[in-house]
């Protein structure tokens, strides 16, 4: 089992480690790199010193273990380094315009990565491999915009940017001698003891996964899929909040709002990138306009001309 698990670790890395870079700082993997800390024991009393009054993004919880955060470190370290409103605005316009890009990937290759899921799960590796590298350039855009950290960091002063990388930085390396430590942990329960086994101990790590680069390539692996479900939960919400509108304008009765609601949300499933959906958008229309009366079809068409005339102005 645990040889299955770390083939498919094998592949993703394979597959997706260029993008997932992005999420991450590639100098957490660095063997030679000292812990970023000492794990203190979730028992002691609670130690007062300078380090403590600095800002740090490391947050641990009842058992002492690493809290992973739920937005990019690089993004997280905005809040601690004295970004001025300009420099904020500009950092938060990059944050948009990255987003924009991976909301566009991840929802136009829906049904992409469910297959990728599918595949994983029927243990096709092969097939995997093949659709993640697909995957991945769909995100050549966002690859050639660099690191997400280097973008950021090209807003702020030469202190604050010294300051954000370090911020980063120890987030990385903590989280990395963390995934070491613990994966070492399981190989020693897992294993009988060996004589002299401590000669060796770099090599069995590179065997068995528990080197930093391969902990930091599966760490950094977990961010981007973290960040994937971001963008999928943003788009959802937005197209809810599209539905809402329609529903809101056309003042639909309670029996009308569960009808059309069931119809969009329909054709959402059926359809699940915009292309197919921009194909088939006759189809929603007529469904949606049979449960209207005269007067909210016409209200509905007008809704269209709206949306319409708004994307050309957008072109």
């Amino acid at each position: 089992m645990l040889g299955r698990t770390r083939v498919k670790w094998t592949i993703l890395v394979a597959a997706l480690a260029p993008v997932a870079c992005a999420w991450a700082d590639p100098a957490a993997a660095d063997e030679s790199a000292p812990p970023a800390e000492v794990r203190p024991s979730p028992l002691a009393g609670p130690q007062v010193s300078a380090e403590s009054t600095r800002p740090t993004l490391l947050e641990r919880d009842f058992n002492g273990t690493l809290k992973r955060l739920e937005i990019p470190a690089d993004e997280a370290a905005l809040a601690h380094v004295g970004l001025s409103p300009e420099a904020r605005a500009k950092a938060d316009a990059i944050l948009a315009e990255r987003a924009a890009i991976l909301d566009e990937a991840v929802w136009d290759n829906l049904e992409l990565l469910v297959r990728a899921q599918s595949a994983r799960a029927a243990g096709d590796t092969a097939e995997s491999m093949a659709i993640l590298r697909e995957f991945g350039e769909k995100l050549r855009p966002l690859r050639q915009r660099g690191r997400l950290g280097d973008e950021l960091r090209a807003v702020m002063t030469p202190e604050q940017a010294a300051q954000h990388q370090a911020l980063v930085r120890q987030y990385w390396e903590a989280i990395v001698d963390e995934g070491v430590a613990a994966a070492r942990d399981a190989d020693a329960s897992s294993a009988p003891a060996a004589p002299r086994a401590g000669l060796r101990r770099a090599g069995q790590d590179q065997r068995q996964g528990n080197s930093r680069a391969q902990v930091f390539a599966r760490e950094s692996l977990l961010a981007l899929g973290q960040e994937i479900t971001r963008s999928y939960e943003r788009q959802v919400a937005s197209r809810q909040a599209e539905l809402q509108e329609v529903v809101d304008r056309l003042s639909l009765s309670p029996e009308q709002d569960g009808k059309v609601r069931n119809i969009f949300i329909d054709h959402f499933q059926k359809y699940p990138t915009d292309a197919e959906r921009r194909r088939h958008g006759a189809e929603v229309v007529r469904r949606v306009s049979a449960e209207l009366s005269p007067e909210q079809r016409r209200e509905f068409a007008a809704m269209l001309r709206d949306r319409l005339a708004g994307r050309d102005t957008a072109r």
